[in-house]
């Protein structure tokens, strides 16, 4: 799926499946696209927003290849909401990665890597995580940018369960 322009779509109950590439591919200037209920799965790249909106829920599963990134979102102005689902990566992966002038927002998601990969990997604007799992990756969180996060998310790794909040704003 490929959006540019001004869109507004909402798909319900698809699964899509290929390899290499992307899934889901925004790049537009205002408009929203909504995936409920998705499964996207075998692609280098499960979700890339790089302007507008994307909103993903009703227990969405995203599962890349190898060193794939489940969910990018880059660019001025993009965002994904993802609220209830899951996303899965291998390797040296990311589960989710922000950046440039974009915003993640995550909610009652659990993010699984196996490998070197990081769960969430921010040096975006703004990430906001509540409720948020992230199982077997090394490192569950690197911001690397002084921006806002909002964040309440637990690491497991091995048994062991670090339980980490942070909330704060910087400019």
């Amino acid at each position: 799926m490929d959006g540019a322009g001004k869109i507004d779509a909402t798909v319900m109950g698809l699964k899509i499946v290929g390899s290499g590439g992307m899934g889901v591919r925004v790049q537009n200037e205002t408009g929203t696209m909504t995936l409920m209920g998705v499964e996207i799965e075998g692609f280098k790249m499960g979700v890339n927003a790089q302007s507008g909106t994307v909103k993903i829920n009703g227990e969405s599963t995203i599962t890349v290849e190898a060193n794939g990134t489940g969910i990018m979102v880059s660019g001025s102005g993009a965002t994904v909401k993802m609220m209830e689902g899951t996303v899965t990566f291998e390797g040296a992966g990311h589960g989710v990665k922000a950046s440039g002038e974009a915003t993640a927002d995550l909610t009652k998601v659990t993010i699984t890597g196996e490998g070197s990969g990081k769960g969430v990997w921010m040096d975006g604007k703004t990430l906001e995580i509540t409720n948020v799992d992230v199982l077997n990756v090394f490192v569950g969180q690197n911001r690397k940018s002084n921006r806002k996060i909002v964040t309440f998310i637990r690491l497991r790794k091995r048994g062991c369960t670090i339980l980490v909040i942070i909330k704060c704003s910087l400019l």
